[in-house]
């Protein structure tokens, strides 16, 4: 099986130029800000979640308190009986 190899139609300076100016990545700039937005974006879902537990206790707190309140009405109605 024979290979044949072809002589490129540009020298390499003009390929490599041409690669340079249309595929150059990202910049450092453009990954920092893009690991900044991520960092906003789960510290905020952190606070959120933390948010949300503490209305949660909150709010497990006052059931408590209000079945509390009923059972105690609930024995005085019987203490009177």
């Amino acid at each position: 099986m024979r290979v044949l190899f072809m002589a490129p139609t540009m020298s390499n300076k003009e390929f490599n130029r041409g690669i340079n100016e249309t595929n150059r990545g990202f910049g450092l700039l453009e990954i920092i800000i893009v690991v900044a937005i991520i960092a906003l974006l789960i510290g905020g879902g952190v606070f959120f979640r933390q948010f949300q537990q503490q209305q949660s206790t909150i709010d497990v707190g006052r059931k408590a308190e209000e079945r509390a309140e009923e059972l105690v009405k609930k024995i005085n109605n019987i203490r009177n009986d």
